[in-house]
């Protein structure tokens, strides 16, 4: 994203932060080992703290000024926002407030370190898990340890409704409803883009991510939704991390190459378009119907505490 582009989201998003008397302060954000521009929105000493991604605010199928982007803001997200800033009583009777806006995200743990400061999570293989208060349109806030405490929530609490609320809205796609949107897109023809439809295999591959199309790759942290997928695609498969947002999955029945070259073709092609923040992993992964692990490694058992440095547990 250009400079101006950039300083005209801070100036546009700055005047809804005023209209809700709080403060909108540029930040650095690392994710997999680049800096990611945001803004963070301020409100007093209230733990809940929005981050805005301008990237992710940009939808390349509408052509909105920053202005337009802000002001659609300040009728849909902002009022949601407000309601746990300034209800007095939510830390101590209104969590379920809280808890309806809990969602999960699913990063790669060592490129991440340094963002999951100050933030509980729970590993899986090489990935970590950690719940976000979620607003719609991609804005969401961090549940940190701070946040915890005020909501009485413990990690585990936490955990455990965000995970609710993402599973519940994973979706599995087949390879036919990526191709029309490729061909949507790319604005082939519908007649041709059917044409070639009709003569690939729907089963080629699926994709997994969420209703609402954000941090979709959370679902693969859950044993019972990869076994309900085993049952579904009829075996073992592998899965593509293509990004935070989505995933592959591809049967073994009908990906019958070596594995290190599926990873060596198949990954990189999985993440085509990607941007570097929202990478997932590099590896390749396997369900057996036992757990979920990386090929080439050994089988990465569930760590479901805090990290070191996150010893700390929360209590009501």
């Amino acid at each position: 994203m250009e400079q101006k582009q950039y300083d005209d989201f801070f100036l546009a998003l700055n005047s809804v932060a005023v209209v809700y008397k709080a403060t909108l302060k540029p930040v650095d954000i690392p994710k997999n080992g680049v800096i990611q521009k945001a803004f963070a929105m301020h409100y007093q000493n209230n733990p809940v703290v929005p981050i805005f991604y301008p990237d992710r605010l940009i939808n390349p199928e509408q052509s909105r000024t920053p202005g337009q982007i802000a002001s659609a803001l300040s009728r849909t997200v902002m009022p949601e926002i407000a309601e746990l800033w300034q209800n007095p009583n939510l830390s101590f009777s209104g969590r379920e407030q809280a808890v309806s806006h809990l969602r999960s995200t699913l990063i790669g743990y060592g490129n991440n370190r340094p963002f999951l400061q100050g933030i509980p999570y729970e590993r899986t293989a090489d990935l970590a898990l950690y719940a976000r208060l979620d607003f719609g349109n991609g804005v969401a806030a961090p549940m940190t340890e701070k946040a915890l405490s005020f909501f009485r929530m413990t990690k585990e609490e936490a955990l455990s409704e965000a995970k609710k609320n993402t599973y519940s809205q994973a979706r599995l796609h087949n390879f036919h409803t990526l191709l029309k949107a490729i061909y949507r897109e790319t604005g082939l023809d519908e007649k041709t883009a059917q044409m070639i439809i009709k003569k690939s295999p729907k089963d080629l591959y699926y994709f997994l991510n969420t209703k609402d199309g954000w941090e979709g790759a959370a679902p693969i942290a859950d044993p019972a939704i990869l076994k309900k997928l085993r049952e579904f695609v009829g075996g073992d498969y592998y899965i593509l991390p293509a990004s935070v947002h989505k995933v592959w999955i591809l049967t073994k029945a009908k990906w019958k190459i070596p594995p290190e070259k599926l990873k060596m073709d198949m990954v990189p092609e999985s993440q085509q378009g990607i941007l570097p923040q929202d990478i997932l992993s590099n590896n390749l992964y396997e369900f057996d119907g036992r757990g979920l692990s990386i090929v080439g490694a050994q089988k990465i058992e569930r760590d479901t505490g805090i990290a070191e440095h996150m010893a700390h547990r929360h209590s009501r």
